[in-house]
């Protein structure tokens, strides 16, 4: 393959790179947003289930895992 070929190698991989990140970052807003849903109505358990699940898909979502403390601190207050 020649440099040319390799370029437009690179660029590809790097494009599936990227976009596979953008769909992880989709995923992890998904699960956040029904988390969120579930959170208002008062469905803390499930609530959790979705949040766990977007910090698979993004160990950085930070708002994720604040609202799994909140949750966390909520059963504590009510002796759960």
């Amino acid at each position: 393959m020649d440099e040319r070929g390799l370029v437009r190698l690179l660029y590809f991989l790097l494009f599936i790179f990227i976009s596979g990140n953008g769909f992880a970052q989709d995923a992890s807003e998904k699960h956040y947003k029904t988390g969120m849903e579930l959170a208002l109505k008062k469905k803390y358990k499930l609530a959790k289930i979705e949040f766990r699940k977007a910090l698979k898909e993004n160990p950085q979502h930070n708002d994720a895992q604040d609202s799994i403390s909140v949750i966390n601190d909520l059963n504590t207050l009510k002796g759960e």
